[in-house]
């Protein structure tokens, strides 16, 4: 039975339930939320009403649920993500929406640049509210259609060139946006993209869940305590040392493009953190064998290769140069010959590929690693780090019954031992 997909405020997937709503925590962190009965209401700060309707996705941290506005006639148009007030989580990405999510500043910033749509989700409303005695944080936001990462996986892990490029051009708008208001998304994914559900909306993306967004400074100094944030695959060199750059984003999107078309990524296996954040060093030194090694030595898209020689040349302060990236994405389109507006996912045929599974899956589901299937459906997308807590060192092995009694008898027979 498939989970659905009309929700987003997740920081991988829906399909990843079993770490929580609200990605990996340290455990002991956070409190577990209980279910809040249907048709209660809530009201939030503004004093405007919220109808709990279902549940639809539930982790060991949050919960989220459909909700409709009390004066309303339309039912489910909006969610509600809630978590119990001693997390901290929500609290982060609410006051990231109440900063850069209000409606006048999207319309206005919107008219400035010309633009019809953007893929920036609005701010509805936020507040607390007390069930059974306990106190709850919660948010409120539009509702959306489904996530990239699951329509990826529905065509056997790639998508055409010129809906790759148009993807890219409506996420550079709303980068450019963010960075407008001082903040960097800093976990763009698939998971984290999600398309409209609004009529006449259904072509545009929206870049979701700003639970690792924060403001980018002057000062390049890397920080333990950030560093390797974000989900592994993506994470940007600067990233995994833990600075909040505008670069980042644009190098965690370059990424995104060059799985959608490629189907994967040189280090998308691998689980020692600076050894991936290594590999990308090198490659991004030397782009061109990056962009070889993904399409096994077949030339890759123009636009795509100008976009990583524009990347690579980026200084870690240096404001990100959108009009020149969107230029060259869009002649990429023109050179497919697609015309159209709409996002285009249509399906290609099988393929054989690797079998091996993003870094997020089980070690127990890694066996076999070399071996090919066609067609695999990975359910599991890559998951968003907090606080990753991954040792480079190879896990010691477990000492056999046998081992452990000869270990007590020397013990017994030589005391110093």
């Amino acid at each position: 039975m498939s989970l659905p997909t009309v929700f987003y405020l997740s920081t991988s997937s829906m399909s990843t339930l079993s770490e929580g709503i609200v990605g990996k925590r340290k455990r002991g962190g956070t409190k577990k939320t209980k279910s809040i009965p249907k048709g209660d209401i809530l009201i939030d700060s503004a004093k405007n009403e919220w109808i709990i309707l279902n549940s639809i996705a539930r982790g060991g941290f949050g919960e989220i649920y459909t909700a409709s506005k009390s004066t309303s006639a339309k039912q489910d148009n909006f969610i509600i993500k809630i978590e119990p007030t001693e997390n901290g989580p929500l609290f982060c990405e609410k006051t990231v929406y109440i900063r850069i999510g209000k409606k006048e500043d999207i319309k206005e910033y919107m008219k400035s640049k010309g633009l019809k749509s953007l893929g920036m989700p609005q701010f509805y409303g936020s507040g607390n509210h007390i069930a059974d005695g306990k106190k709850y944080r919660f948010l409120v936001m539009e509702r959306y259609g489904r996530d990239l990462w699951s329509i990826f996986l529905e065509n056997n892990r790639i998508f055409p060139v010129s809906t790759v490029f148009k993807i890219a051009n409506q996420v550079l708008d709303v980068l450019e946006y963010i960075h407008s208001k001082g903040y960097v998304h800093a976990d763009i994914k698939g998971a984290n993209l999600l398309l409209g559900k609004m009529k006449g909306y259904e072509n545009q993306v929206y870049l979701v869940d700003f639970g690792l967004a924060a403001r980018y400074t002057n000062v390049y100094k890397p920080d333990p305590r950030r560093a390797h944030n974000g989900t592994l695959e993506y994470t940007s060199r600067d990233g995994h040392e833990g600075i909040v750059t505008r670069r980042g984003d644009i190098e965690v999107l370059g990424y995104n493009i060059l799985q959608w078309i490629s189907s994967n990524l040189p280090w998308e296996h691998m689980r020692d953190l600076n050894e991936i954040h290594g590999k990308k060093v090198k490659y991004m030194k030397n782009y061109n064998q990056l962009l070889q090694i993904c399409f096994n030595n077949k030339t890759p898209p123009g636009a795509l290769e100008k976009y990583f020689n524009v990347l690579s040349k980026m200084e870690p302060l240096q404001e990100p140069k959108y009009k020149l990236l969107k230029q060259y994405l869009s002649d990429g389109i023109a050179q497919t010959g697609d015309t159209s507006n709409k996002l285009n996912f249509s399906p290609k045929k099988c393929r054989t590929i690797d079998k091996s599974p993003p870094s997020s899956v089980p070690a127990k589901l890694r066996k076999m690693n070399n071996e090919k299937i066609i067609c695999p459906t990975h359910k599991r997308p890559p998951t968003t780090n907090r606080k990753r807590m991954i040792s480079s060192k190879q896990p010691r092995k477990r000492k056999t019954l046998k081992e452990v009694g000869r270990i007590v008898l020397l013990l017994l027979v030589v005391p110093n031992y």
